[in-house]
């Protein structure tokens, strides 16, 4: 419930996108952050993040409950 209030009180704010480090995958981490401060989430990247590297965080700290894949329409194609 914190994380949603929190994102509420951001509808409307604007934020700077960086590609390369600061995107949207280093933004969910920081975001996660906010209720686990003590796991220093974003502490390991420096030069630029991608999606499966916060995947790899996330799975090595057991903050994933499991994975569920889903195929891209190219790939069932």
């Amino acid at each position: 419930a914190f994380i949603v209030d929190h994102l509420l009180e951001l509808d409307g704010s604007y934020s700077y996108y960086y590609f390369a480090d600061e995107n949207c995958s280093y933004q969910i981490l920081e975001l996660l952050n906010l209720v686990r401060p003590n796991r220093h989430l974003t502490r390991s990247f420096y030069d630029f993040v991608i999606p499966l590297d916060t995947l790899k965080v996330l799975s090595e700290l057991n903050l994933l409950e499991g994975e569920k894949r889903r195929p891209s329409l190219q790939a069932e194609w």
